[in-house]
């Protein structure tokens, strides 16, 4: 009896222990797809080493052939409307600009490598921008929209992730490193978007760093992608994609019912 009950308490201790392992990795990503038409988006919240990384996609299977094809805009609700500092825009592995300024290669800024912070703001305090009564407070953006951000408080230059310009006007300014689809051929549609314009095919990892302590992503909700450079343009609402059970949840509910077995061979 004594070796059965040792025997079951050890393996019991050992699911803790793989369940206290597990804990300690970051929650599930919070994902937000949408479509309207030809256009389709995605945006994933995720937090990591204290650090809100936010991934946006264009997940378009069309080819784009006008600016209001192209993904310029993401405007969120955070609860409390807390003022995120600033830490990276650069390309997601697998995208590249097409397009690129004369002198700049790459498609890309100095630092980091793959950098596209400097054609990228974020900027809080947005509610009522986007209708008089939108709660909607936040946004990552790399256009202006009709000049509109530009003169909103934080807007203009002081929004940029990284300091500097790769194209055009400094700034969130007009089309230029919006994001393009996949499936997109840069030879087709109008000027603006087989020349004009760089262009990022097909997604950008944007880092957001001064969490509050508690900071968790439930708190963030009604997701908008917004298209082209006018408010305008296409735009509409994400949908939140279930989460999907987290090792750790799993884990538990096994040690869970290792308990259970244990208590009734000790009633045994």
């Amino acid at each position: 009896m004594k070796i059965r009950g040792s025997l079951v308490a050890g393996m019991c201790g050992l699911l803790i222990m793989l369940a206290m392992i597990t804990i300690q990795a970051e929650a599930n990503p919070l994902i937000y797809n949408g479509s309207s038409g030809s256009l389709g988006a995605s945006a994933a919240f995720n937090i990591s080493g204290g650090s809100l990384f936010v991934t946006l996609t264009n997940t378009s299977g069309a080819d784009v052939l006008t600016q209001g094809d192209v993904l310029t805009g993401l405007f969120f609700e955070v609860a409390g409307d807390p003022l995120f500092s600033k830490t990276s825009a650069v390309l997601a592995p697998g995208s590249t600009v097409v397009f690129p300024p004369a002198g700049n290669p790459s498609g890309t800024g100095p630092t980091p490598v793959g950098s596209v912070g400097e054609e990228w703001g974020y900027r809080n305090g947005l509610a009522g921008y986007l209708s008089p009564t939108s709660t909607v407070n936040e946004a990552i953006l790399s256009a202006a929209y009709g000049g509109v951000f530009s003169t909103w408080p934080g807007g203009g230059t002081s929004s940029l992730f990284t300091p500097g310009n790769l194209q055009g006007e400094a700034g969130p300014g007009k089309l230029q490193y919006g994001i393009t689809s996949s499936s997109d051929n840069p030879l087709t549609g109008s000027t603006d978007v087989k020349g004009a314009n760089a262009l990022i095919n097909y997604s950008a990892i944007f880092t957001l760093d001064s969490l509050s302590s508690g900071f968790d992503l439930s708190s963030i909700s009604n997701v908008y992608f917004q298209y082209g450079i006018n408010i305008t343009d296409p735009r509409f609402a994400g949908v939140e994609v279930p989460a999907v059970p987290e090792p750790s949840t799993i884990l538990l509910l096994l040690v869970g019912f290792a308990i259970a077995g244990v208590r009734k061979l000790i009633v045994k």
